[in-house]
């Protein structure tokens, strides 16, 4: 009988140049209880899953249908199933006489994000709750709120008790992020983090009173309008589950796997809990990777699992680590553990797996050549220093194939701050090396955006009602950024004929309409696209991609229920008396425009990166997780305490405690930020392979930079890189 030992034997044979560690192997043979597997960057976690899973099938013949195997993105789950399906196809050929292979099979398996498979579930049972029901993203969310709130939430004055207690606890909303997206975090943390109500009323009467009501508020709106939001989803499963809705189906999971358990939050992590009531579930990440708090991840659930599974399940798990780094140069390995290991707070309580860095993490790769592995790009200032970058990045030309290879990593891309990557990404594309950014600027900000915008905006508003609609103070911002959309497009209407010749055309026949005909908003869309210069920007990486995301936030928008019904009710602009209405004008500014000025877009919205051949990309942190390059550049360094840095530990530091499930508040927002900051640099220094390149100025902002990459201390760093002779000081 085909056995686990003969199944590693043929696996290894499928890998080139090496084979799975002892401890991957330990992960692919435990395949009974609680499973924990702290995987260090570089490991080869995806491959233990994928080995893991043909086990389970072809050893144990264990159904597909009866494996959960969850991934954080949709384009994780893509590229599992991709390997999984790879190394299947291979060894079915390779050993066409091993009938345990032949006969496997894929077909049935659950694989997708949490979200994914929720959706998937709750279809299967046929939940009455979700037949018919929409998940609506982050900008269609921000839309259906303004156009269904009223006093008590939404459009609430500052003395009321719901403003009273954000700003007591959280402070005001931030600049770019607004009231509506506040109120949508703060219900987020309702669900996600499972607050108990009664703690939350203890701890605030009044402003927990005004925030509760006002979550009931919104999942009336949301159940009436047959909308769900991601968080939504994952408590209509869990309220099936523990319904006992979903016995039946539970009875045929056997096994649950889960990557990227670090950035879990408590909800997800109920689910994983409930779907494994055998015990068989096996979590894999890296608390040291865990980037997302501001999203709501709890890198606490992946700390917290062996405690949890005593409490669950009776029993004790196992634990595997996974330390070997086949990924990046011994050098740049053995500084960027010290750096983790340099964070005394995060070592010294249960903060963390692997406290102090124990065991530690062995070096697997190569050393291509004698040129230093890690080098401090130094000068007197940050430009100094960005110019002692682009004398690096130049001098690579004749080392690196292709720009591809080269990323600049920084926590924030956007090239109009003072003092951000802008000046470096300019000087590079003066020296003819292309840069790939495409959230380089606001979407708000950027002529494209601006000029769509603008042009719909003349279309359909030949009496400037825009400056009625919008003449509130808590309009302001969206008025003057209005503005500027149809000053862009007057511009365009002036330069190019074909515009004025469409907005003459569209005049004319919105005038001559009869009252009441309609008129497609994505129509006029669709038309403004085919327009110089859209049709130019379409052939822009950078551009086409920032009109693609407009198209769907207005298209979104489109599709916003009305408060009275559950259909769309944007669809279509109407006409009365020669002209479009008031209210579907006044509709696109509230909704349309003020969710896209004043709420502002998400950094990492989007999952999907693409590297692009022939481009140098400039990343956050959070875009690069999951890629890997030959060359990392990691600029600015100084990570300030500032109230948006510190915003996602003030709110863990509130909820926590309040949860079903409650958790200390933690060490202090302030060092708890500080945690998370660590663990972000620990990202964006992991991505490196073969050479890293660090922004070290002086001084940074006329201000001594004295946060240095090691303990804080920018002595204490360059020391290090002094005294290793793979690493190097430039300037």
């Amino acid at each position: 009988m085909y056995n686990e030992k003969q199944f590693i034997s043929d696996y290894n044979s499928l890998l080139v140049g090496y084979n799975l560690s002892p401890d991957q192997e330990t992960a692919v043979k435990t395949i009974s209880g609680p499973v924990l597997v702290s995987a260090g960057p570089g490991s080869g976690k995806t491959e233990t899953l994928v080995a893991r899973t043909l086990r389970l099938i072809i050893v144990d013949k264990v159904p597909p249908q009866s494996i959960v195997l969850t991934t954080f993105t949709r384009k994780a789950a893509r590229q599992m199933l991709d390997r999984l399906s790879q190394r299947l196809i291979v060894l079915k050929s390779k050993y066409p006489k091993i009938p345990e292979i032949q006969r496997a099979e894929l077909q049935g398996i659950r694989l997708g994000t949490v979200h994914s498979i929720a959706e998937e579930l709750l279809s299967e049972v046929r939940s009455a709750n979700f037949v018919g029901k929409t998940v609506i993203d982050e900008m269609q969310l921000q839309m259906l709120m303004l156009n269904t709130g009223n006093g008590q939430n939404v459009y609430c004055g500052n003395a009321h008790p719901l403003k009273i207690f954000n700003k007591t606890y959280f402070g005001k909303p931030l600049f770019g992020e607004g009231w509506v997206r506040r109120l949508s975090l703060l219900f987020n943390h309702l669900t996600e983090d499972r607050i108990d109500y009664k703690k939350l009323l203890k701890a605030d009467p009044s402003g927990g009173q005004a925030l509760l009501d006002a979550y009931a508020w919104y999942k009336t709106i949301m159940h009436d309008s047959r909308r769900l939001d991601f968080a939504l989803l994952l408590d209509l499963l869990l309220y099936e589950i523990e319904q006992g809705n979903m016995d039946s189906f539970l009875k045929q999971i056997h096994y649950v796997m889960v990557d990227e358990y670090q950035d879990t939050n408590p909800i997800q992590e109920e689910i994983f809990f409930h779907l494994a009531r055998n015990s068989n579930l096996c979590v894999v990440g890296d608390d040291d990777q865990s980037l997302y708090r501001f999203r709501g991840a709890s890198v606490e659930c992946m700390v917290s699992f062996p405690s949890e599974c005593l409490t669950r399940f009776k029993t004790g798990h196992t634990g595997i680590n996974l330390i070997e780094n086949y990924r990046s140069h011994p050098s740049i390995v053995d500084f960027y553990e010290k750096y983790m290991n340099s964070q005394s707070s995060i070592n010294a309580a249960s903060y963390r797996l692997r406290s102090g860095g124990i065991p530690a993490l062995v070096p697997k790769g190569a050393a291509l050549s004698s040129a230093p592995a890690v080098l401090l790009a130094q000068g007197a200032n940050e430009i100094e220093a960005d110019n002692a970058l682009i004398d690096i990045i130049v001098g690579l030309k004749h080392i690196v194939d292709d720009w591809s290879q080269v990323a600049i990593l920084s926590p924030g891309v956007n090239e109009d701050r003072v003092r951000g990557v802008g000046y470096l990404a300019n000087q590079l594309e003066k020296k003819r090396i292309s840069v790939y950014n495409p959230r380089g600027k606001d979407m708000s900000d950027t002529v494209e955006v601006k000029a769509l915008y603008g042009l719909i905006s003349l279309v359909i508003d030949t009496t400037d009602e825009w400056k009625i609609d919008l003449a509130g103070d808590y309009n302001k911002e969206t008025r003057k950024w209005m503005g500027e959309c149809r000053s862009e497009a007057s511009n365009l209407v002036s330069t190019y004929p074909d515009v004025a010749k469409y907005l003459a055309a569209a005049h004319a026949t919105i005038s001559a309409a009869p009252k009441d005909t309609s008129f497609s908003i994505m129509n006029i869309v669709f038309h403004i696209l085919n327009l110089t210069p859209f049709t130019d920007w379409a052939t822009d990486i950078a551009s086409s991609w920032r009109l693609a995301q407009a198209s769907n936030w207005i298209e979104g928008y489109s599709l916003t229920p009305s408060p009275k019904t559950t259909n769309p009710a944007l669809q279509n602009i109407f006409v009365d008396g020669g002209a479009v209405s008031d209210y579907h004008i006044n509709r696109f500014y509230v909704l349309a425009s003020q969710a896209i000025s004043e709420g502002r877009t998400v950094e990492h919205e989007e999952e999907d990166e693409i590297v692009l051949r022939g481009y140098l990309s400039i990343m956050t942190f959070h875009q690069a997780k999951g890629l890997e390059f030959d060359i990392v550049i990691v600029r600015g360094l100084y990570s300030t305490n500032s109230p948006h840095a510190r915003l996602a530990a003030v709110m863990h530091g509130f909820f926590a405690p309040l949860r079903i499930r409650p958790l200390p508040g933690g060490p202090g927002r302030d060092t708890l930020r500080d945690f998370d900051a660590f663990r972000s640099y620990f990202v964006a220094f992991s991505r490196a392979k073969h050479a890293l390149i660090l922004h070290d100025p002086d001084v940074w902002k006329g201000l001594p930079n004295e946060r240095g990459y090691h303990g804080e201390d920018q002595a204490n760093t360059r020391s290090i890189v002094r005294a290793d002779p793979n690493m190097e000081v430039y300037r």
